[in-house]
């Protein structure tokens, strides 16, 4: 799982990153949060900061389970 500040200086190598991992066969999921820069996760008030989180328990849970 990637998930990519739209606004991130560093936006564009999470966006290879997660094609590189798909080109070498592993499934992605790739979020983009348009509009928000480095770090918007850690302002509580932001709905996109709850998904951002949701998200991230969501994915370690079904690991949990695959595991």
């Amino acid at each position: 799982m990637i998930q990519v500040a739209g606004l991130d200086p560093l936006r564009d190598e999470g966006l290879a990153y997660a094609e590189a991992l798909k080109t070498a066969g592993n499934l992605v999921t790739l979020e983009i949060f348009k509009g928000l820069p480095h770090g918007f996760y850690m302002f509580p008030h932001l709905k996109q900061s709850a998904q951002f989180w949701n998200n991230s328990v969501d994915f370690v849970r079904k690991l949990g389970k695959a595991a």
